[in-house]
């Protein structure tokens, strides 16, 4: 059945013309879609997450990969989590986000002496490439020393210092880090010859840090164990890396400092993730850090962990003036830190039991460890709400536009040229 696109009433103008190419390019599927019925397109079309919300009629009638052709055309700034549920369905996996990488599992399980550990890092990702060092560096304490932990950033004028480490490590089973390989691409040659002639010691471990780059040797890829580190965004994935870093023997504490503690992560999962949404949630990036964290963690630490009357305005200071507030030079954006401290660090919301943070997000009073993070894996969402930082719904539009014209764009680079016709309809 053909009709004009333009008596459509209930679709936006600025979307009709999409629309007009489904119809000419998938006469068939446009026609299944029965877009002249307003009232069966009501909800998808008030919906904010239109994608869990199509006709049961036309979910009968459509593929999966239709639905997300008919949201382009319509709904557009809900595209790039429409993808992401496609992929989970399509793949039958619980989400796309890895688990935190554990470099304990990995020397443990799957390294060895005579295999460099390559860990390709995402441009850009220097706080996270921050926090996998020092991870690094707390599991060379462990196996073998600090005296045998050599670290050396790559650059001009490093060659040598490289050479030396990996000839040293090697006979005496010490390991060696050579950090930013990608900067020390002349090297490289040097470096795999020193390596492969060496006589390495069943303790020794070549551990290498690079950005992705076209000239890196595809001989050391190959014969290195590679791991892609880039840190999957979110709060649920923030709060996982924080309780993946905190030692549970080290959290012997009260219920009312786990309690703090799990506010502690709780806040800093949301001063990093409101950065997708500058400059409405932030006026511009702030670089709050993993060394931010630490510093606050003993603040809460010293100020909660006995059993006595918590001065809460006093941590409120703390973690305002000396954790975070330092890097905070606008007061907009001084004041959001400061409502999150008031609104999470108060006897109202610690010291209670089911204290609600958030929808569906409830503080529990217990001093076992597991309880808290059991609130992380199986209550926070893995898809944040901009509720979840105080910010309105309609805000994540531009992030979700973005990220879709990405990863269009990345489609497109992997598209195999052919003349196989394909078509959508069947």
């Amino acid at each position: 059945m053909i009709y004009p696109v333009e008596k459509i009433d209930w679709i936006d103008n600025e979307r009709k013309l999409a629309v007009a190419k489904l119809q000419k390019y998938l006469p068939k599927l446009f026609n299944n879609l029965r877009f002249t019925d307003q009232g069966l397109w009501s909800e998808f079309a008030r919906a904010i997450n239109c994608e869990t919300t199509f006709p049961h009629a036309i979910d009968a009638v459509i593929t999966p990969f239709q639905k997300l052709l008919v949201i382009q055309a319509i709904r557009p700034e809900r595209l790039y989590s429409a993808i992401i549920n496609f992929v989970i369905n399509v793949l039958g996996i619980p989400s796309i986000n890895p688990s935190p990488l554990d470099l304990s599992s990995i020397y443990k399980s799957e390294s060895n002496e005579n295999e460099p550990i390559m860990i390709l890092i995402s441009p850009g990702a220097d706080p996270s490439q921050k926090f996998l060092l020092k991870e690094l560096e707390e599991l060379a304490r462990k196996h073998i020393s600090k005296a045998k932990f050599y670290q050396i950033s790559m650059g001009q004028g490093q060659r040598q210092a490289a050479l030396e480490a990996i000839r040293t490590c090697a006979a005496s089973g010490g390991w060696v880090c050579l950090k930013n390989l990608h900067l020390g691409i002349n090297d490289l040659a040097a470096i795999e010859k020193e390596f492969l002639s060496s006589k390495r010691d069943p303790s020794f471990r070549l551990w290498l840090t690079s950005e992705s780059n076209e000239h890196l040797s595809p001989h050391l890829l190959q014969t290195s164990l590679k791991i892609v580190y880039e840190a999957p965004p979110g709060i649920k994935n923030n709060m996982k890396r924080i309780y993946a870093q905190w030692r549970q023997s080290e959290l012997n504490f009260n219920a009312i400092c786990l309690q703090s503690l799990f506010m502690l992560a709780w806040l800093h999962a949301l001063l990093q993730e409101r950065r997708m949404f500058i400059p409405q949630a932030w006026t511009k990036f702030y670089e709050f850090s993993n060394s931010d964290l630490r510093v606050a963690k003993k603040f809460v630490e010293n100020v909660t962990k006995d059993d006595k009357t918590v001065d809460w305005e006093l941590l409120c200071g703390l973690l305002k003036t000396v954790a975070y507030g330092g890097r905070i030079d606008n007061d907009f954006d001084m004041n959001v830190l400061v409502v999150y401290l008031k609104r999470y660090f108060n006897s109202s919301i610690i010291g209670m039991n089911g204290s609600e943070i958030a929808h569906n997000i409830s503080l529990p009073f217990s001093s076992n460890i597991a309880d808290y993070v059991n609130i992380i894996n199986t209550n926070i969402p893995e898809e944040d709400n901009p509720a979840l930082f105080g910010l309105p719904l309609n805000i994540s539009t531009a992030y979700e536009m973005a990220e879709t014209s990405k990863t269009i764009r990345q489609i497109c680079s992997m598209q195999i040229v052919g003349t196989t016709e394909v078509t959508f309809d069947r």
